[in-house]
């Protein structure tokens, strides 16, 4: 594990000249003025790493990168805060874990053992074990489980995906060794289950002979593309589903059939600022005929966040974010508000259940599948 000294220099966090742009833009500051990127940074610059691993504030970052982006000296306050994480684990400071912790008791079982996935949720579609293209389904059929109080199927983003390779002539590959992709594991300073995940990944995909893989998920993605490349010799070839989508209907094999609708798109942190991936949701979105498609104040780069990441610190502060976002819709003139991430789906979701705004939380492949037309 590197020193904070290197954590420090490889972030150029020592580039900080303590111009608090960070602060002045995060989504978390907005809502609680006890926390400040800059304060964090300070404190590190300063020699005080008994306080930065040991405050519970280093739990309250989004990752969502908006400092990251705006930041005038280059300071990669992402990876900064990602890798002083591991410091608070070995200290004691484990967060506040949400539902229980039993996503994070989840990932740690799967790193461990040989649970396999039920793909129960395919239904007639079709699914190859072995071949060169592979469809990298994540933790969504879990969340099928945990979330049914809140009136969603997260599966239903799975089944579609499928349902758009079938019809493009694609047999994906759909594993049920696949594990989590170990993203919350890495983003909450459990580097050890994170390799456990991530190697049984490895070894899988290289057993199958895959050569491009097809995530749903921006975190998966994100995971995979940039992570994994971190620890792994890793040549395999990944795209999300929205560029696959994009792809598809701009070589006229697929099209979207019209749907009557005022939408708006929320750009999730890890597809957009992470990945860089803002057009080719809207390019699919407006091929819809009958869809009015509004932005919000906040979009693409300057993306408001959904305000919870990794099942961490969901609180009070969380939900003042959510609530924002939503205003942001109904402002937008929205009453569809269409997102590419299922956490943000569940997010936004959860909120509504308790606040009567009169929009509905669409998921972006489920739309696409469900407006499915083969020319």
């Amino acid at each position: 594990m590197e020193s904070i000294e290197e954590i420090i220099s490889r972030t150029g966090t020592h580039y900080c000249v303590e111009c608090r742009k960070c602060s002045s833009a995060c989504p978390v500051t907005r809502v609680n003025k006890t926390f400040s990127p800059a304060r964090i940074v300070e404190l590190a610059l300063f020699g005080f790493e008994n306080e930065v691993s040991s405050t519970l504030n280093i739990w309250s970052c989004l990752g969502c990168a908006i400092c990251t982006n705006l930041c005038p000296s280059g300071v990669n306050f992402l990876d900064f805060i990602k890798e002083v994480r591991k410091f608070a684990i070995v200290n004691g400071n484990n967060g506040l874990h949400a539902h229980e912790g039993i996503f994070s008791i989840l990932a740690k079982m799967m790193a461990n053992s040989k649970i396999k996935k039920k793909n129960d949720w395919i239904d007639d579609l079709k699914i190859a074990n072995k071949g060169e293209v592979m469809y990298f389904v994540g933790c969504i059929p879990f969340f099928d489980i945990m979330f049914k109080n809140i009136d969603i199927t997260p599966t239903d983003t799975a089944r579609n995906t499928v349902k758009i390779l079938n019809a493009c002539g694609i047999t994906p590959v759909v594993a049920q060794e696949e594990v989590c992709c170990g993203h919350d594991a890495l983003w909450n300073g459990d580097e050890e289950t994170f390799k456990k995940l991530a190697m049984k990944n490895v070894k899988m995909i290289k057993e199958k002979g895959i050569k491009k893989i097809i995530f749903s998920c921006p975190e998966c993605y994100r995971t995979f593309k940039l992570d994994y490349a971190c620890y792994f010799d890793f040549d395999v070839e990944m795209i999300h589903i929205s560029e696959f989508i994009a792809d598809a209907i701009a070589k006229k094999k697929i099209s979207l059939k019209g749907k009557e609708a005022v939408a708006t798109y929320h750009d999730p942190c890890r597809l957009g600022r992470h990945m860089g991936i803002y057009e080719e949701p809207r390019s699919v979105l407006k091929t819809i005929d009958g869809l009015e498609l509004k932005e919000m104040d906040h979009t693409k780069e300057n993306a408001l966040c959904c305000g919870t990441s990794t099942w961490m610190a969901c609180t009070s502060d969380s939900e003042k974010m959510r609530k924002e976002r939503l205003e942001e819709v109904k402002m937008a003139g929205a009453n569809v508000l269409i997102t590419a991430c299922p956490k943000c789906q569940i997010h936004f979701n959860c909120t509504l259940s308790n606040e009567n705004m009169g929009i509905e939380v669409k998921d972006f492949v489920t739309l696409c599948g469900e407006q499915l037309e083969i020319p």
